[in-house]
C-alpha cells in the first residue's frame, strides 16, 4: 500500500480548512470521483482517504497531526501560521521598485 506524505494533499484540502470542506471533499471523492471500492475504486487508496478523513475530521487526532506535521514539514506548512513577511513590509518593497519603467517618447 502507497502510504501518502501529507493528509491534506490525499483529501485535496487547504490545512486551514473546516470539517465541513473536508466532509464534502472526501464524499466527493468517493462518491463522485467514485474512489470508493463499492464504486470500482481501489481498496488500497480508500484505506488512505479514510485513514485522511478520520484524522482531519476530529479536532483531537487533528491538532496531533497538525503538530507532527509542523515538526515534519516546518512551521510554513501548518494551520494558520504566520506568512514570513508582513503586509507593511511587503507595500514597502512593492513602492520602492516600480512595476515598469516608463517610456520616453
Amino acid at each position: 500500500m502507497e502510504t501518502a506524505s501529507d493528509l491534506y494533499e490525499i483529501l485535496h484540502v487547504h490545512p486551514d480548512a473546516p470539517v465541513e470542506i473536508i466532509r464534502v471533499s472526501y464524499r466527493g471523492m468517493m462518491q463522485q470521483l467514485k474512489l470508493h471500492p463499492d464504486l470500482g475504486g481501489d481498496h488500497d487508496q480508500a484505506i488512505l482517504i479514510n485513514m485522511a478523513y478520520d484524522t482531519l475530521r476530529n479536532e483531537t487526532l487533528r491538532a496531533a497531526y497538525d503538530k507532527e506535521r509542523s515538526v515534519a514539514f516546518g512551521p510554513r506548512m501548518t494551520r494558520n501560521a504566520a506568512p514570513k513577511a508582513t503586509p507593511k513590509k511587503a507595500l514597502k518593497r512593492a513602492r520602492k521598485k516600480p512595476a515598469h519603467a516608463p517610456t520616453r517618447p
